[in-house]
């Protein structure tokens, strides 16, 4: 008979979960992705630049596709925050 998960069995998955990360790496560029979606890293490779340069080119990016993702859940959440409950569900 399978054994059903525990709460702490879904509380190490979820743990193991949060410390994974995601990486595509392109031809000029390498992305990071964490578990929550958000990019923890951004390289840029393979074009000849100070190096000043590229950690400021290379945060700006991390930032603006960040934020652009913010914008999206708020958005998302805006959108399905103004559709009326179902009239089965009880709230408050």
């Amino acid at each position: 008979m399978d054994k059903s998960p525990t709460l702490e069995d879904l509380a190490e998955a979820l743990k193991k979960r949060a410390a994974e990360t995601y990486s595509v790496e392109g031809e000029r560029v390498s992305v990071t992705v964490d578990a929550r979606y958000q990019v923890v890293a951004v390289k840029i490779h393979g074009v000849t630049m100070e190096p000043e340069e590229r950690a400021a080119l290379e945060a700006g990016l991390l930032e603006a596709v960040n934020g652009a993702m913010r914008a999206a859940v708020t958005g998302a959440a805006r959108a399905f925050g103004s559709l009326p409950s179902p009239s089965h569900v009880k709230l408050g």
